[in-house]
This record gives structure tokens, sequence and C-alpha cells, in this order.
């Protein structure tokens, strides 16, 4: 069975967006992953965290299968750390949701650029056309700067926050 690996951004707003999507793949037949942060229950901590990768890492050592990923936000920044850390053979499927990139690009790629070694693996970039964290424009322009020679996907949509519901999104999963 392939697994559905979804990552939300910071916010504990973002736990609606596991409980949306999670409810669009549940008769998919993936074995569904959500992976709430930490600091959502926890008074002690205000944003993630480094040790929620090596929490991401066994997560994946520990589940049999492949895996596709949905990522959004710092989500995306995480799991970019994490496919350093891992065997790559087993990401069929890559969807960023909300670049956070505006205003450091320089200190983005190196995160991003690990994106390069999945080879033959779909990499899907969804981006609201006027993101705070990143526009459409500054995603497309970063992604020909950063990755080469791999398969991508950009996709725009017509919003201005940094929300991705999948009402809006979920033409783009329309394979799986």
């Amino acid at each position: 069975m392939t697994n559905l690996l979804l990552l939300p951004g910071n916010s504990s707003r973002n736990q609606e967006l596991l409980d949306t999507y999670s409810e669009h793949f549940k008769d998919k037949g993936f074995n569904i992953i959500t992976v709430p942060w930490r600091h959502w229950s926890d008074d002690s901590m205000d944003n993630v965290d480094e040790t929620e990768i090596e929490r991401i890492i066994e997560i994946i050592n520990k589940t049999s299968g492949d895996f596709y990923v949905i990522a959004k936000s710092v989500g995306t920044v995480l799991f970019s750390k994490v496919l350093s850390k891992i065997d790559k053979s087993r990401i069929k499927r890559v969807t960023y949701l909300g670049l956070p990139i505006s205003g450091k690009i320089e200190k983005y790629k190196m995160y991003y650029n690990v994106l390069n070694g999945l080879n033959d693996t779909p990499i899907t970039f969804i981006q609201a056309k006027n993101d705070p964290y990143a526009s459409f424009e500054e995603v497309v322009d970063f992604t020909k700067n950063v990755l080469k020679n791999v398969k991508i996907e950009l996709n725009e949509i017509n919003r201005s926050d940094h929300d991705y519901p999948i009402e809006d999104v979920k033409e783009y999963f329309l394979d799986l």
C-alpha cells in the first residue's frame, strides 16, 4: 500500500488542512499519515523545531511501502531537510503548497536543492497568485534557478492568502 504523508504549515489552524485533506483522500486506497506539529499542543514550544525532522524520518523509516507527500509552507522546508536523510527511492510523488520563500531566496535554495536528487519523481508546486509568503511568480523564478533535471509542474491558484483549501487544489490530484 502506498502511504500519503501530509505535512502542514506552522500554525495550528493547519489542523483543518490535515483533516480536510485526509477526508478527501480517505477512499483513494492510501495509508494516510498526518503529522500535527507538537507545538500545537505544547505551550512551551512556539514553532516547529528541528526535532520534527527526526520525527518525520522515524515515521518514514518505520512505515513500509512507498510515499506520496503533500506538504504546506514550513512542511515543505522540513520535508526538504528530511529528503537528504532518507531513501529517496521510496518517494514517488511530492506536492508542495505555499512555498514560504519571499525575502529568503538564498537561504531556502540549500533546502530545496535536495529535490534535484529525485530524478524521475514528479514534483508539483501549487502556489497562490499573491501568497504573502511568496507569489506565484517568485516561485516560478525560484524553481527555474534551483531545480535542474527534475520533473516539475507549477500550478497557480487565484488566491491572495496562505491558505490552500482542498476545494482550490483538488483538481491537481485527479490522478490519485
